[in-house]
């Protein structure tokens, strides 16, 4: 009976016999651990398995191994973990800039939508040919481009003025204080010859004694001051704020002029769609169509949408 057991291990006849006639005969464990223990006269071949080293598993469900047995084990795992190749990492791509913020007009002649504030005879056409840009309210909807419009006017004369961001709704007087003596340091490094624009996003935010920070630095010319909002600055502005600034009312855009920035995204190498996905990409009439009609005049809608797309 023992017999049978140790050859239904993989043991050879003459081992097992060897085994139990070592141990009595009588258990089939004690043949085993003998078999285990004994030291084998020669290595194997490399090509032929020992013959001691048995599948045991259907046999003993926890074999006992000796500590010294277990730090072996574990540092042979160790070495085979060490010299195995490293995993192949998974290469990510850095977040990219969204489509609408890449398309941003560099200068005014990249503006779509705005002609009666932006053509040669007007305001602001007329302020950027002389190199002469007031202090301005711009009053416009959502998504009509006042931020890209206050960094299309210093693009225009960028040799003579700098522009600074700011936005209501992170900074305070503290924020506004430190820009003006920076401009002071830069005007006096400079010799005067460059001035400073203060572009502040959603002006409405800033109470009235914030707001009338702003007042003393305007009057003396310290800085150019921008300020864009979507509330009616009649309601939400001080009197004072647009005495010293001309009020500018930007027109909602029409789907022409969204289709128009929409095909400027899709012939631009260097800035549009393609960029994303850094293959070029046809969109039908059709698609950009839909976008420009149903965009509700938001120009960063469509654009996003156009990416996504």
């Amino acid at each position: 009976m023992e017999m049978e057991q140790l050859l239904s291990m993989g043991f050879p006849n003459e081992l097992a016999a060897e085994a139990l006639a070592a141990t009595g005969g009588k258990s089939t464990l004690k043949a085993t651990e003998w078999i285990l223990s004994r030291r084998p006269s020669a290595d194997p071949p490399p090509n032929n398995p020992s013959p001691s080293q048995p599948k045991l598993d259907r046999f003993f469900a926890k074999p006992i191994i000796p500590a010294t047995a277990t730090t072996t084990a574990t540092a042979s795992a160790t070495q085979l973990v060490e010299s195995a190749p490293p995993a192949k990492r998974v290469k990510t791509c850095a977040p990219q800039v969204p489509l609408s913020e890449r398309m941003r007009p560099h200068t005014l002649h990249e503006v779509v939508g705005q002609d009666h504030l932006l053509s040669p005879t007007s305001v602001l056409g007329c302020a950027v040919d002389t190199n002469r840009l007031p202090s301005v309210i711009l009053w416009v909807p959502p998504g009509t481009g006042k931020t890209s419009i206050a960094k299309a006017i210093v693009g225009s004369v960028v040799s003579s003025y700098r522009l600074v961001c700011l936005s209501a709704v992170t900074c305070g007087v503290k924020d506004v204080r430190e820009v003006v003596e920076e401009t002071r340091r830069v005007k006096l490094k400079n010799n005067w010859n460059k001035r400073t624009v203060l572009f502040v996003d959603e002006v409405h935010r800033f109470n009235k004694s914030q707001q009338d920070s702003f007042l003393p630095v305007i009057e003396d010319g310290s800085i150019v001051f921008i300020g864009a909002t979507i509330e009616n600055p009649s309601f939400h502005l001080i009197t004072p704020l647009l005495f010293r600034c001309r009020v500018l009312t930007l027109n909602a855009l029409k789907p022409c002029h969204v289709g128009r920035l929409l095909r400027q995204a899709m012939e631009d190498i260097d800035r549009g769609v393609g960029k994303s996905v850094e293959v070029r990409v046809e969109v039908k009439d059709d698609a950009i169509e839909f976008l420009s009609s149903n965009c509700d005049g938001d120009a960063c809608v469509a654009l996003n949408a156009l990416e996504i797309y």
